[in-house]
């Protein structure tokens, strides 16, 4: 490729070239030749600890090499085709369709678009079935690989579980079995037989007349069915302590390890949490070794100890005590997955040495109820005992991670979630005096595969954009910063997670019409996607909105994650522990009366009203009564209306009612020179 000619004329070119510190020497003379792929742009990509350790760990086999590939930008994907030139990789800039195996990983749904872009680039055949043993095979592993079937017809073989064992296998059977030279049907058969690969045409789908599953069966006998995940005993297992340093900016520049793989705490709505069981760590004093030794081998100013639950780790102080040693105090530690329940506040106290400034916590839902119907089971006085501690420790900014639509959520618990920010943002204030900052961001709840909310239905857009304003509204100001995921990025991502092989369909045709990098704000394009399943005959809701029946087969069946059926669902069969969860919070709407503290000398109007468990129709209708209302009363302020909440009354009935209706409101006013207030009904 003329490489003059295209990095000139693409944004970043850093992103196409190799050359990084610590960049493993090629070997042309290799048996097996690997090319990972990431599909999306590198900076995200090389922030993934998970290429950088079988980066290594293939490199370090004198059977093979491995060289790596990230998805084009817009620009880039145009200038190839321009230039009638295919994509290649970092390394040797070698045209992807020359390698013995392409390796993508897929870690998120919205990424599915891009593999067809690298494919199509690259010059490959989409489609499994168009492509022989003069092609590359093509083998996904990541978190998505659990339920592969949306881009099952684009794959030859997938990995499921962990892949540090496996895909040494599969170096073996490939050295044994050259790519080029064997038969792909011979080959793909030889892949079924190693634990944990999933090879989709030697299974068959069966479908009932109203679309949903009738059976999933291997081809031929001798397959496994289903298949089951790999699991990985993490101590001592294999560490790239010599990793890529990037040589341009990326997302997550930093030294990190794993200090723990899994999760016992079974939060409903958590994928990760059940695929990665059981829980597995590394000891303290591995962690410490490793960490000493990757901070000398990449010159990294911050260390991160990676899992899905960091403070978990049956010896986290004597893990940051040990690092402590003798430790460069320019250097920082981060944990960016912490619980509030059971966080020990002496790590904050070290942490604090270094001079940083920030903890990441998720208390996912607004009310101890959810909660507690999550299996997330906080309460009020535990959460705001640790982040006072955590702020008097030095502490200055927090981050906090919500969900809306999850199951048997109410209006109560949209106001419970405004009211905690509104503890903690007041905490925040009180307790550090230096720039204190507060920082939330509010996901759409997608229901994932192998996980208790599987069978529930995802609220649809409409419901979606709706209490995204909502929360817009009523969430507290000052030093909090409030970020709301895009709702029809969810919407899409339910679609994929819980997809079947038809939906590949739906995914070509988007990416026909032009879908790129849908992770992306400014490049997604939810109305060709909707166009896309519009032409494919494929209807969202189908997918999203369905509630499953207890003995409905999923399409990720064949890949159990190994987890018992009463907490993972792998068998199809609903656990009995969540279905209370349907008719949880039943009782009926009642006005909020609760206060919001405002700045002395200001007139304090509180506009929030509750609801439990009412169709959204009914909700939305009480929202267009309070709007109405809101005109009315609001000159009564003698400020702007969205400064100064109101408390409102309105009856349930009044949502569905033509005729008058009575509101009635609660003006609160607040004296400075007293600090007492008032309160007047109108």
């Amino acid at each position: 490729m003329n490489h003059h000619l295209f990095l000139n004329a693409v944004q970043r070119p850093a992103r196409y070239v190799a050359g990084e510190f610590n960049q493993k020497p090629i070997k042309p003379a290799a048996t097996v030749k690997w090319c990972f792929a990431f599909p999306d742009v590198y900076e995200i990509g090389m922030s993934f600890t998970g290429i950088s350790l079988l980066y290594g760990l293939l490199n370090e086999d004198p059977r093979s090499s491995c060289e790596r590939v990230f998805a084009p930008w817009i620009d880039a994907e145009a200038r190839l085709a321009a230039l009638g030139e295919p994509l290649c990789s970092l390394e040797s800039g070698t045209p992807l369709h020359h390698f013995d195996v392409i390796g993508f990983t897929l870690q998120h749904e919205m990424n599915y678009s891009n593999v067809l872009t690298i494919l199509n680039s690259g010059g490959i055949p989409l489609f499994r079935k168009d492509r022989d043993r003069t092609h590359p095979l093509l083998i996904a592993g990541g978190s998505c690989t659990y339920n592969p079937e949306p881009v099952a017809d684009f794959f030859d073989a997938f990995v499921i579980g962990d892949g540090e064992e496996v895909v040494l296998e599969i170096n073996q059977l490939l050295a044994e079995c050259p790519v080029h030279q064997t038969e792909r049907e011979t080959l793909l058969r030889e892949l079924a037989r190693i634990p944990g690969i999933y090879v989709p045409s030697l299974y068959e789908i069966q479908y009932h007349p109203d679309g949903t599953i009738k059976g999933i069966q291997p081809v031929s006998p001798g397959f496994p069915f289903p298949v089951q995940a790999r699991k990985v005993r993490l101590a001592g297992a294999y560490f790239n302590s010599s990793p890529l340093v990037t040589s341009t900016e990326v997302i997550h520049d930093r030294a990190a390890i794993e200090v723990l793989r899994g999760c016992t705490r079974g939060c409903r709505f958590c994928q990760a949490g059940y695929i990665s069981r059981p829980i597995r760590e590394r000891s303290g004093e591995e962690i410490i070794r490793i960490s000493r030794e990757m901070m000398k081998t990449t010159g990294q100013d911050n260390l991160s100890l990676l899992s899905l639950s960091t403070a978990d780790h049956k010896n986290l102080p004597g893990i940051i005590d040990g690092l402590l040693t003798d430790w460069d105090r320019s250097i920082g530690i981060s944990l960016p997955s912490l619980r509030i329940d059971g966080f020990d506040l002496r790590v904050a106290t070290r942490l604090a040495e270094l001079h940083q400034s920030g903890f990441t916590f998720a208390p996912e839902a607004g009310t101890t109820r959810l909660r507690k119907a999550i299996s997330k089971d906080l309460g009020e006085r535990e959460i705001m005992a640790t982040l006072e501690g955590v702020f008097q420790r030095g502490w200055q900014t927090i981050k906090l991670y919500f969900q809306i639509g999850l199951p048997t959520e109410t209006m109560d618990d949209l106001d419970g979630m405004a009211d905690l920010v509104c503890r903690f943002r007041d905490l925040l204030v009180r307790k550090v005096r230096k720039r204190p900052k507060l920082n939330v961001s509010v996901n759409p709840h997608v229901p994932k595969p192998f996980t208790p909310f599987q069978w529930f239905g995802q609220d649809d857009l409409p419901t979606l954009k709706e209490k995204t304003r909502y929360l817009k509204r009523i969430f507290p100001r000052g030093p909090v910063s409030l970020s709301c995921h895009e709702p029809e990025l969810s919407v899409l991502e339910g679609v994929m997670a819980r997809g079947d092989r038809k939906v590949s369909q739906a995914i070509l045709r988007a990416w026909q019409l032009g879908c790129r990098f849908d992770d992306w704000r400014e490049t997604f394009q939810y109305s060709r996607w909707l166009q896309a399943f519009e032409e494919t005959g494929i209807d969202p809701g189908f997918y999203n909105q369905r509630e499953r029946g207890e003995d409905e087969i999923f399409p990720g069946k064949p890949s159990p994650a190994g987890s018992s059926a009463s907490t993972s669902g792998s068998n199809g069969t609903a656990p009995s522990k969540t279905r209370p969860l349907m008719t949880a919070g039943t009782a009926a709407a009642a006005p909020c009366v609760e206060s919001v503290p405002k700045t002395t000398g200001m007139t304090s109007i509180h506009h929030r009203f509750t609801q439990k468990a009412l169709p959204w129709s009914i909700w939305s209708g009480r929202t267009q009564i309070w709007r109405k209302a809101h005109r009315i009363c609001a000159p009564l302020c003698h400020k702007k209306p969205r400064r100064h909440p109101m408390n409102f009354s309105i009856p349930p009935q009044a949502a569905n009612s033509a005729g008058p209706f009575v509101c009635v409101f609660q003006k609160r006013e607040f004296h400075a020179g007293s600090g007492r207030s008032t309160s007047r009904k109108h």
